[in-house]
């Protein structure tokens, strides 16, 4: 069977996968922060390009968070759609299923030659498209920034990938622009430039051609436009790092423990199981310590023929998870759990492979 017939049986079948999973909830009314991003929308006064320069209320150096993407997705729905929630639910959708359909094509790449690559990427993103803590990125309609970087960044790692494997120039530009789209959408897409570095490493691990070249020169143009990022954050909301909750991140290991703890329960547990928990290993780090140990061990005697694949998506994930760290996780409830949106990615992939 043609390569091009494969991807378009998977990808029908991801649209039918994810259409039976969420059919219920597409004509859900808005809630919460929806409302809030509606009234921005209806009553603005400032243009479109002014939201790249300010807050999501166009304000300027007085806080809040910078996501331009965002407004622009809100302004564009309000302008055709109104207060019918049935396009803002399916847009939310339409990009789900992107990104699991990119978990296939990823997976798929960097497996390389792997005999049974294909079983495996249809595993990830089939996955990717069940876990249970993706509900609130695509149910909620406000959380539609999750769902929209995390497809603008995996396309920016997959068009690189591209370009590093068959030395497509064309690739390496899409890369670029894809980046800078989910910089423009949610802070999660700082990382990439991060990943990319330890992807280079990990390879030329695996290829033993060590070249510091590609390592510090291919991933210097993201680092750039990183840097002009938060310059232009700055400016634009008065803020480097912190967001409109918390205007200054500080260093808690206590408080970063916690939220480490609660990412990785909501990976494998959902609702009041995960809440209990996460509670329990954070009162007894030790059992939760010896949990990590013994499952590295396993994962490790399974997967040791897939040689460095194993520690690229276990550096990926911590890799993944480094912007939520200082954030609050739900603790007593599963508020918060899109925040694992992106990082579930490297997730399904480890769980295709075990």
């Amino acid at each position: 069977m043609k390569v091009n017939k494969i991807h378009l049986y998977v990808l029908v079948g991801l649209v039918l996968l994810n259409l039976g999973f969420y059919f219920v909830n597409l004509n859900d009314f808005f809630v919460s922060d929806d409302f809030d991003w509606l009234y921005n929308a209806k009553t603005s006064e400032h243009r479109l390009t002014d939201y790249f320069s300010a807050n999501y209320y166009g304000e300027r150096g007085v806080g809040g968070s910078y996501r331009p993407m965002v407004n622009l997705v809100f302004l564009s729905a309000y302008k055709f759609f109104g207060l019918n929630p049935l396009p803002y639910h399916l847009l939310n959708l339409f990009f789900h299923i992107g990104t699991c359909f990119l978990v296939y094509l990823l997976t798929l790449l960097l497996l390389g030659e792997d005999k049974n690559k294909q079983k495996i990427a249809i595993l990830a993103s089939v996955f990717f498209s069940i876990l249970p803590n993706h509900s609130e990125a695509v149910i909620w309609i406000a959380a539609v920034a999750d769902p929209l970087a995390t497809f603008f960044y995996l396309l920016a790692f997959y068009s690189y990938l591209v370009f590093r494997k068959k030395l497509k120039f064309g690739a390496f530009l899409l890369s670029v622009l894809f980046f800078i789209i989910a910089l423009l959408t949610k802070e999660i897409a700082i990382t990439l430039p991060l990943l990319i570095v330890v992807w280079e490493l990990y390879e030329a691990l695996d290829k033993n051609k060590f070249d510091w070249k590609n390592i510090i020169f291919k991933p210097f143009g993201y680092w750039l436009i990183l840097i002009l990022y938060f310059i232009i954050r700055y400016f634009s909301i008065g803020l480097l790092f912190g967001y409109y909750a918390q205007t200054k991140i500080r260093f808690d290991l206590n408080k970063i423990m916690e939220m480490f703890i609660a990412l990785f329960t909501n990976l494998f547990f959902y609702g009041r199981l995960r809440v209990y928990l996460t509670n329990y290993l954070f009162n007894n780090k030790i059992f939760f310590f010896l949990f990590i140990f013994l499952l590295i061990t396993v994962i490790w005697l399974f997967l040791r023929e897939q040689r460095y694949k194993f520690p690229f998506l276990f550096d990926s994930f911590c890799i993944l998870i480094l912007p939520v760290l200082f954030l609050s996780f739900g603790l007593l409830s599963d508020d918060g759990e899109r925040y694992n949106y992106l990082p579930s990615v490297v997730f399904c992939i480890f769980l295709s492979l075990f």
